[in-house]
């Protein structure tokens, strides 16, 4: 049956799809695909997922549990810039000691394993990142559960209208994220700026309209008032 019911195993499920989807695009992040002679972060594709979840979580469950999810995620992106500072600290030892040795071995370890495969290589674009990414993920949870609340107060239930709150709340955040990201990225270059911009968006609202039909099969639910969302 279509629909996931609103159940603790699957809100920790969507969680866990959400931390993933992050970790992957946290990899990407500092890798950059060639489209139209454009080159735009290859994390394009990973990160729309994260709205895809959170707006799952909002429609079948509440606003603090979307919350949430952007909270872990912001602090996942936390501890991954402090581990590349520790990383990056400890690979300056370079003392032939037995003692030194140990901690340079083990700040390559972290380097390779914390930041060249978690994190990236690049600590200002995941300092850009940890700004632009909760600021779009709560643009879109604040415009989904605004339209949703609407919704509710003039229906009297969540159903119908759900591609509009859903494409709404997604484009609104992505372009939040977009013009954060790549405004602080490329800053001054306003020529290079606007292209990159531009290509951003059009390969995320692209992206968006894809998942839409994933959203609806996983938010699918009966008119029954014990399924309504918490407000």
């Amino acid at each position: 049956m279509l629909g996931v019911k609103r159940t603790d195993g699957n809100l920790m499920f969507l969680y866990a799809v959400y931390l993933a989807s992050l970790f992957v695009g946290n990899m990407l992040d500092s890798s950059f695909v060639s489209i139209s002679n454009v080159m735009v972060a290859a994390s394009i594709l990973a990160y729309p997922l994260t709205f895809l979840v959170t707006n799952i979580v909002r429609e079948l469950w509440d606003v603090k549990s979307a919350s949430r999810a952007v909270l872990l995620g912001v602090s996942v992106k936390f501890v991954g810039i402090v581990l590349l500072g520790l990383s990056q600290l400890t690979t300056l030892t370079m003392d032939t000691s037995a003692y030194r040795e140990l901690w340079r071995m083990l700040g390559t370890s972290l380097w390779l394993v914390g930041a060249q495969w978690v994190l990236g290589n690049t600590l200002r674009i995941w300092t850009i990142s940890l700004i632009s990414f909760p600021v779009a993920q709560f643009v879109n949870v604040w415009v989904f559960d605004m339209m949703l609340r609407r919704h509710i107060s003039k229906t009297g239930g969540p159903w119908g209208g759900r591609w509009v709150r859903y494409l709404t709340a997604t484009l609104t955040g992505e372009a939040a994220e977009a013009c954060l990201f790549i405004a602080m990225l490329y800053y001054p270059d306003w020529t290079r700026l606007s292209r990159f911009i531009y290509w951003q968006l059009y390969v995320r609202f692209l992206f968006t309209f894809f998942t839409l039909p994933v959203f609806y099969a996983l938010t699918w639910r009966r008119r029954r008032p014990d399924v309504l969302p918490l407000r």
